[in-house]
């Protein structure tokens, strides 16, 4: 993988079951490229950035309530051998912060750590 940054849009989807995990999946393809770059790995560390959703730039309120372009956190993609993709957990902290929710259409920046 030269570039080690990815910019996709995914819809955000809750696992099925009383937990109430959120996740976005990356497209087989792209997921094709990080399994031919990391072949050993089930885990993948990362940083993520949401972008905007359903079209409009994500932006949170600091503590000092004060608005900033961009929701960033670091977590990992895990590979999800069902459908041969990785997929992204959305944090609710991350949710809430973003106000974005299930349904909706993100544009998320990946770099891999």
């Amino acid at each position: 993988m030269q570039n080690k940054s990815i910019t996709f849009k995914a819809k955000m989807w809750v696992w099925p079951g009383d937990m109430g995990w959120h996740f976005v999946s990356l497209d087989k393809e792209l997921s094709k490229i990080i399994r031919e770059s990391y072949p050993k790995s089930a885990m993948v560390k990362v940083r993520v950035n949401i972008i905007h959703a359903n079209g409009e730039k994500v932006f949170i309120i600091n503590k000092k309530n004060k608005k900033e372009e961009s929701v960033i956190w670091d977590t990992s993609l895990f590979r999800n051998k069902k459908d041969e993709n990785y997929i992204l957990p959305i944090k609710k902290q991350i949710r809430n912060k973003a106000n974005i929710w299930p349904e909706e259409i993100l544009e998320i920046k990946v770099e891999v750590l």
